[in-house]
């Protein structure tokens, strides 16, 4: 089963929350391009493995080079931005 962020967003205190905001509005300078599955999951708080199954059902693009996944950094803002439109 697939965790909803909305759901997890409201079990954050406000501190964590304006962490991952701040760094989704971070400047270009500073903010990657993409980032790799862990580090998408630590940045909104899931697990590797509810990133890894967003991206398997189609609900959160990925770049595959290889054997190598990585998440853009739209792809991941968008992913939060949806959720917590509900």
């Amino acid at each position: 089963m697939l965790t909803d962020l909305h759901t997890i967003r409201h079990g954050w205190d406000d501190e964590m929350w304006n962490v991952v905001e701040g760094y989704m509005n971070s400047t270009a300078d500073t903010k990657p391009i993409a980032v790799s599955i862990a580090r998408a999951a630590s940045l909104v708080g899931l697990s590797k493995w509810t990133i890894r199954a967003y991206a398997r059902a189609g609900k959160l693009p990925v770049a595959r080079f290889g054997k190598r996944v990585l998440v853009p950094m739209a792809s991941l803002e968008q992913l939060v931005r949806d959720a917590t439109r509900k």
